[in-house]
């Protein structure tokens, strides 16, 4: 389920058109993980996301939204008893200067902040 104040929704209440794009953010809980690769990955347009399932044999993965440069962060959160595998948009990004298309592993119970620095370079903090 997406939740959260669209920038329509601020629009529709006073704000003015860029500090509604600045403030509004969507929330998406309950997402399942899939594949175990970046081909199979999950994934969501929402700026917060909940993986509420991971399926802890196969270590399920969740893809970062495309982004241009300095686009808004992205924060997914690990909600499970297993560890998440976090891929970036396409073969051709890195996270955190790694191999291209390479993922990185997210704890169980761990947020991660994901700044987009470039259309092929993310940066996850945990």
């Amino acid at each position: 389920m997406v939740q959260g104040y669209s920038k329509t929704d601020l629009c529709g209440v006073g704000f003015a058109p860029e500090q509604a794009e600045f403030i509004a953010v969507r929330v998406q809980s309950a997402v399942a993980a899939t594949g175990t690769a970046l081909s199979t990955a999950a994934t969501s347009d929402a700026d917060v996301v909940y993986i509420s399932s991971v399926h802890a044999s196969n270590n399920d993965g969740f893809k970062i939204r495309e982004g241009g440069a300095f686009s808004r962060k992205q924060v997914v959160i690990n909600g499970t008893a297993s560890t998440l595998k976090l891929y970036p948009p396409n073969t051709s990004s890195s996270i955190n200067n790694r191999t291209a298309g390479a993922s990185i592993d997210i704890a169980s119970g761990i947020a991660a902040a994901i700044d987009t620095i470039s259309n092929t370079q993310f940066w996850v903090r945990t």
